[in-house]
């Protein structure tokens, strides 16, 4: 009896403990169900963005036609902001792009970006968040130029010589210049660069200017550096058409003036002076004190010994002593060197024909500053 007693209790106790929580149970359906099943519109996969000048494009796949609107949402000092953009219907492609920042900026920054998308009825999907990078003005103050590491300046024109990329996000150059009659604004990609390039007949009074071209990875814009004049430079021949005198010349066909005509290789445009034993000179007064960097000498036949002169101040100095010489141009090249004139001396022991000087040119070269 006892025993029944017992089985007894224990199949109350259940029964009340069951309806305890089947009462539960509903009460929990009841409260999870009061407002109908909850549904989500999809939402946007494979996000990428891209940052730009003050702005940021977004592109995403999205496969639920129920989705209308694309909502973004970020942090931006401190000030909640939010764009509410409409998705464009596509009828084969679910790929979808859209750029916030053109009717207003957004300040350059690292943001976390919040996405939402709806049906424009209430139901939205799971936010969506990812990081993006606005560039803008600090990033543009961060470039550097490119070098010009060397130029030559031609007849024709000018060839300049660019360093390498300064790095990864470096894209080139962009050039301006002018050639007398026309402005141009020239794009070298950093493939180009690897050479020299070529700006024919440049207008100097209009100087050459250029700034390197940055794009940063995963970017929409790109960015320029602050734009340089480079300084240039050319040698110019300051002894052309100057006034000059000579200890002799062979006739009046081959007098001194021909040695500072500018015309080279042209026999009846030669200096050559008299068949006579002693000291032969030629002399240029360069009017007006200059800074000697290069003399080149033009002669029809190598002159083995010579020498080098300038005046200064009213005295006359050794520029360099020329000894075994064996070629038919002889450049030198000097710094530091102020001068007024400048003289050629070759001595003769004998009348010999071969003992004179057939001179083309003497030049005296000057560095010029073009821009």
């Amino acid at each position: 009896m006892n025993r029944l007693n017992y089985i007894y209790s224990i199949a109350v106790v259940l029964l009340i403990v069951m309806s305890s929580c089947n009462q539960d149970m509903n009460q929990f359906h009841e409260e999870w169900l009061k407002d109908g099943e909850i549904n989500y519109v999809g939402k946007v996969d494979s996000l990428i963005a891209l940052g730009g000048d003050e702005r940021i494009e977004f592109h995403y796949y999205l496969s639920d036609r129920r989705a209308k609107f694309l909502t973004v949402n970020w942090l931006e000092l401190g000030v909640d902001r939010e764009v509410r953009v409409p998705i464009e219907k596509q009828e084969s492609e679910e790929k979808f792009s859209f750029i916030i920042g053109e009717n207003e900026s957004i300040l350059e920054n690292d943001y976390t970006f919040t996405l939402v998308t709806d049906d424009d009825n209430g139901t939205k999907s799971i936010p969506f968040k990812t990081i993006g990078k606005v560039y803008g003005e600090n990033y543009r103050k961060s470039l550097n130029n490119r070098l010009v590491t060397g130029f030559e300046v031609t007849d024709e024109g000018i060839n300049l010589e660019f360093s390498s990329a300064l790095n990864e996000d470096d894209q080139g150059i962009e050039l301006t210049y002018n050639n007398g009659s026309e402005n141009f604004v020239l794009t070298f990609g950093a493939d180009e660069l690897v050479e020299k390039i070529f700006l024919s007949n440049p207008d100097f009074s209009t100087p050459i200017s250029y700034s390197t071209i940055y794009r940063p990875n995963n970017s929409i814009d790109t960015f320029k550096a602050e734009e340089i004049v480079p300084a240039i430079e050319k040698l110019e021949n300051v002894a052309l058409n100057k006034p000059v005198i000579a200890s002799s010349s062979l006739n009046d066909t081959y007098v001194a003036e021909k040695a500072v005509d500018g015309i080279i290789g042209v026999n009846e445009s030669r200096w050559i002076n008299a068949r006579e034993v002693g000291s032969h000179w030629i002399e240029i007064d360069l009017e007006g004190e200059v800074d000697i960097n290069r003399v080149r000498v033009h002669d029809d036949s190598p002159i083995s010994n010579f020498v080098l002169e300038y005046e200064i101040d009213g005295e006359w100095n050794v520029l360099e002593e020329v000894t075994g010489n064996n070629q038919k141009v002889f450049t030198g090249d000097y710094t530091g060197i102020n001068a007024t004139k400048i003289r050629y001396v070759f001595e003769t022991f004998d009348a010999d024909p071969n003992e004179i000087i057939r001179m083309f040119e003497l030049e005296v070269f000057v560095m010029v500053k073009l821009q």
